[in-house]
């Protein structure tokens, strides 16, 4: 465990920008390129840095398919940051296709966080959105009844 410590501290160092270098990260276990993605998210300022470390976490999930664990836990990373952008539909379907991730017979081995966090992000999600659909729905019913 004390060894794990100055890793992750060089790891930290080494990712400090939030700019994909893939010799860098092409030699990166599955962990350890889900750990950089994370640690680029705190680094996020621009819209080319969302798109930067989304592409970090799709990364994973297409070197690694095998992860399943992991590779849910970077489909929530990537909702929950397409949320942050206030793109609040694509969020949405993703946090639902999480949700059905669990429905399938590899749910075991996959953590409970994402599905936990999911439920309760597309309930903020419904909770922002849903004055716009009433709205909509008020101008629809309007536009109809001419």
């Amino acid at each position: 465990m004390k060894t794990a410590a100055p890793i992750f501290a060089v790891l930290i160092f080494l990712f400090s920008c939030v700019t994909v270098d893939t010799k860098t990260t092409e030699n990166l276990s599955a962990e350890e390129l889900f750990f950089h993605a994370q640690v680029q998210q705190g680094q996020i300022k621009t819209k080319k840095d969302y798109e930067a470390v989304i592409a970090l976490f799709e990364e994973v999930i297409a070197r690694f398919p095998d992860y399943k664990a992991i590779g849910v836990e970077c489909r929530y990373e990537i909702a929950y940051l397409l949320y942050r952008q206030e793109k609040y539909r694509e969020a949405e379907d993703a946090f639902f296709e999480i949700l059905r991730t669990y429905e399938t017979e590899s749910s075991e081995v996959l953590p409970e966080w994402p599905q936990i966090l999911s439920t309760q992000m597309i309930q903020k999600i419904e909770e922002k959105t849903a004055p716009k659909k009433k709205k909509l729905k008020s101008k629809e019913s309007a536009q109809s009844e001419l």
